[in-house]
């Protein structure tokens, strides 16, 4: 009788680990509709974190820079067409920033803390001023933004309030000897910094890029990664890693060998700069699987290469090195 009921509770038990093992299976194979899910109403407040941190040997002489960035962006969805098309205004709610470049320049500054009357001499008057201002962007499904609207008019409410404080504020003869040009590169300096490039680049990290077909845990796709001050691309590998209470876990990875070509752009002063590098970006995402939209991420890049310029008929070779981390998280 005890061998009897000892054979049926280990036949239990089998049967058990095997509905286990089906239910397991059954879950990696079910395919996820990933995409954006927005709806008019919905609101996202978000933080975006950007810290780089660099260095290149001049002359002999290793020089170290770093950049924080933390930008509190509010998104509301005005409204969806019938393809899911989104209309979604995007808010500059906050600012904290720290930046140390070499030659002794240091500037912070936290927009929940300071006040453009307590020092304007130590504010960064342009990205301070961006603080409550808005624009609208469209976004499909798939996390492609195809077009960001009320730009230009961003552009002149900012530069006209760095303007008012440039009058109120800076009271120097240089100023009022050279008011219109320095107003003038006000203005260019606003269109540069909050150019449509600079926010896609910056809503890139917020928004995932999803692509277009079912995915089970384990599948993969391909997309760009913007890497090195997001001046040049890298194809990068997403993997669905896990699915957990309607959260989904995806995985970057991206690497540049050195077998890979140098690339280049014109630097602010009109001088063409190689740069051959190799590294590598790593990144965790969590997905509202209900949504689409990002509950927290964080990407982690580490390249270190060669910065080659010419001077005159030689090439100059300076040693970089470049570690940079976005995070994104919701803010509470």
């Amino acid at each position: 009788m005890q061998k009897r009921i000892l054979t049926s509770a280990v036949s239990a038990l089998i049967l058990v680990q095997i509905a286990d093992v089906w239910a397991a299976e059954s879950c990696s194979a079910e395919k996820l509709d990933l995409k954006l899910w927005l709806k008019p109403g919905q609101k996202f407040d978000m933080r975006l974190i950007t810290e780089l941190k660099g260095s290149e040997t001049i002359e002999g002489r290793e020089e170290h820079e770093s950049f924080m960035f933390a930008w509190g962006m509010g998104f509301e969805v005005k409204e969806a067409d019938p393809n899911g098309v989104a209309s979604v205004k995007v808010t500059y709610q906050t600012l904290q920033m720290k930046v140390i470049r070499a030659g002794g320049y240091h500037v912070e500054y936290d927009s929940t803390k300071q006040s453009i009357a307590d020092d304007y001499s130590k504010i960064p008057a342009i990205e301070a001023a961006g603080v409550g201002e808005s624009f609208e962007m469209k976004v499909t499904p798939n996390g492609r933004i195809i077009e960001l609207n009320g730009i230009e008019r961003m552009h002149h409410r900012i530069s006209e309030k760095v303007i008012g404080w440039d009058e109120k504020y800076v009271k120097t003869k240089y100023y009022e000897r050279h008011r219109e040009s320095l107003q003038e590169m006000r203005r260019l300096n606003t269109k540069s910094y909050y150019s449509q490039e600079e926010i896609k680049n910056m809503l890139s990290d917020m928004i995932m890029f999803f692509p277009g077909r079912p995915l089970a845990i384990g599948d993969s796709w391909t997309h760009k990664v913007k890497i090195w001050g997001k001046n040049y691309e890298i194809d990068g590998t997403y993997i669905v890693k896990d699915r957990q209470k309607g959260t989904v876990i995806i995985n970057l990875t991206a690497n540049r060998t050195p077998e890979e070509k140098a690339f280049s752009w014109v630097n602010n002063q009109g001088r063409e700069q190689r740069f051959k590098i190799v590294g590598s970006c790593k990144g965790s995402l969590e997905i509202d699987e209900q949504t689409g939209w990002l509950i927290r991420s964080r990407v982690d890049m580490r390249f270190a290469g060669e910065l080659i310029e010419k001077a005159g008929d030689k090439k100059m070779a300076q040693p970089i090195l470049q570690q940079e981390v976005i995070t994104v998280e919701r803010m509470e």
